[in-house]
């Protein structure tokens, strides 16, 4: 009869250890999750053509865009996509040099939805800072003798996070 009594006692332990583990696990999936992918290319007529920044850290080869009659604008971008169960606010996003502390949120010249937007679940949005930007960032931060390694991006959340792109432009 004890052994039976323990045995039960055991089992109802083991049940609720996993409930409580499910319960903490679906709280995180509950959440705002967003993830973010670092892009480079290209504006043109009517729209931009971009491709994903790989592990290396090179940019895009946009030499077949130009090929074909494209003269637009190189843009560096973040694409956010939210894997949360939950809305999620983008206030701002920056381009950020980093190893050097610095970094600039396109104002006047921000391309993409308005800010602050509200990201639905499963659902993606764009924004892009121009090259030329970029560029004078890092030129910049020569000037006064502050060398960086490479380009990210970051977002901030309505939440007061900071999210960062995974993948980083290499600065030559």
């Amino acid at each position: 009869m004890e052994v039976l009594t323990l045995a039960i006692a055991a089992l109802g332990l083991l049940i609720a250890c996993l409930s409580f583990g499910w319960q903490i696990a679906s709280w995180l999936l509950d959440g705002r999750r967003v993830k973010l992918v670092l892009k480079h290319g290209a504006m043109g007529r009517g729209g931009v053509a971009l491709g994903e920044i790989k592990r290396d850290g090179r940019p895009r080869d946009l030499s077949q865009v130009r090929g074909e009659g494209s003269t637009g604008t190189d843009v560096l971008a973040v694409t956010v996509i939210n894997i949360g169960r939950a809305p999620v606010v983008i206030e701002r996003y920056s381009v950020v040099l980093e190893g050097a502390g610095l970094s600039f949120t396109p104002m006047g010249d921000a391309i993409g939805a308005s800010l602050p937007h509200e990201l639905q679940p499963g659902r993606s949005e764009t924004w892009c800072a121009e090259m030329e930007s970029v560029r004078a960032l890092v030129s910049s931060a020569a000037a006064i003798d502050v060398h960086g390694h490479a380009i990210s991006m970051t977002v901030e959340l309505g939440t007061g996070h900071t999210k960062k792109t995974p993948t980083k432009l290499r600065v030559r």
